[in-house]
């Protein structure tokens, strides 16, 4: 039982150094899925907010967070990027 308790603490130790970085990447990928789906319903503004937040939190990555989120199309199909007033027309 010694043994197995020893065995217990030094993975809980290494699970909440691993657990860190799998959040940071869940919680982007999570906002990104809810993006594309209501994309086609709601503002934009919402997207911008998701790109300066993970562009906050990568900063050698700017670039690929800039392209999986500025996915979206114009609704309209007047704006080159659908963040101005999609909701007015």
């Amino acid at each position: 039982m010694l043994g197995f308790s020893i065995g217990i603490s030094i993975g809980i130790s290494i699970d909440i150094s691993i657990d860190i970085d799998i959040s940071i990447d869940i919680g982007i990928s999570i906002s990104i899925h809810i993006k594309r789906d209501l994309g086609q319903r709601v503002n934009y503004k919402s997207r911008r907010e998701v790109r300066s937040w993970s562009t906050s939190l990568f900063d050698g990555g700017r670039e690929e967070v800039r392209d999986i989120i500025g996915w979206g199309k114009p609704v309209s199909g007047k704006e080159p990027y659908a963040g101005y007033g999609v909701g007015k027309n």
